[in-house]
């Protein structure tokens, strides 16, 4: 049945179907009538703007569009179906680049992810937990992962430049070789985590709990400790360490 309507949208708007006299169900067709009517204009217009557009222009927007529906994809298996399927689609899928750049993950379960070599930059992950997941060379530049679980993470040779660690429990987490330069892990939890060799130039660690970190050949010049932390043995510094009360 179709249903002819007139001015139905400010009356849907209004939330007065009912009292129009609609029925559930015509309801609903009205509204899967609307929904297709607006992704079908949605398609005339994008064909309209492609065909203004040069052979190279085609080509890299339709590029683009399979990038974001790539990233959508690997999204949706791993929110909806979970780490376990996740890590076998990687395994069937070894040479597939894994691109979540800019994708938003906020509170996503990935304890155990097979996330080696992914592209998390500007990602938001804030509360998500990636507790035991192995994110060796990762690149994590810019993301916002405040409030987030890295417990025993493997992030070693990780891209965490200007990263926002705000809050999170690192604790036991491998940040060997990392880049964390001007990263922000304030009030974060990093006791026991191993910062061997990894380079945390600028990065701010006031009111982070570092009991039992390992700093050995870590690069610390002008990083941030809250005022009476210890210096981190063995690390390396060309400026002294600025020490900063909470809030600061």
């Amino acid at each position: 049945m179709k249903i002819i309507r007139t001015g139905l949208r400010a009356i849907r708007h209004k939330g007065k179907l009912t009292a129009y006299g609609f029925t559930t169900d015509e309801i609903a067709e009205i509204m899967q009538e609307e929904a297709d009517e607006s992704r079908y204009i949605e398609e005339l217009e994008r064909e309209w703007k492609t065909s203004q557009m040069s052979k190279e222009d085609r080509e890299a927007a339709a590029l683009v569009r399979q990038i974001e529906q790539r990233k959508e994809r690997l999204k949706r298996i791993l929110m909806e179906q979970g780490v376990e399927a996740f890590n076998e689609y990687r395994r069937n899928e070894p040479e597939e680049v894994i691109d979540l750049s800019g994708i938003g993950l906020p509170g996503i379960i990935a304890c155990g992810a097979d996330l080696i070599s992914a592209i998390l930059r500007g990602a938001t992950i804030t509360g998500a937990d990636f507790s035991g997941a192995k994110l060796i060379g990762a690149d994590l530049q810019g993301a916002i992962a405040t409030g987030g679980t890295f417990k025993g993470t493997l992030l070693t040779g990780v891209d965490l430049r200007v990263a926002i660690f705000t809050n999170t429990d690192c604790s036991e987490a491998r940040f060997t070789g990392a880049d964390l330069r001007g990263a922000i892990f304030a009030k974060a939890n990093l006791r026991n985590a191993d910062f061997g060799g990894a380079n945390l130039v600028g990065a701010n660690l006031v009111g982070a709990n570092i009991k039992g970190a390992n700093f050995a050949d870590a690069l610390v010049a002008s990083m941030r400790l809250s005022q009476g932390t210890p210096f981190p043995p063995g690390a390396i510094t060309e400026t002294k360490v600025i020490s900063l009360q909470e809030g600061d």
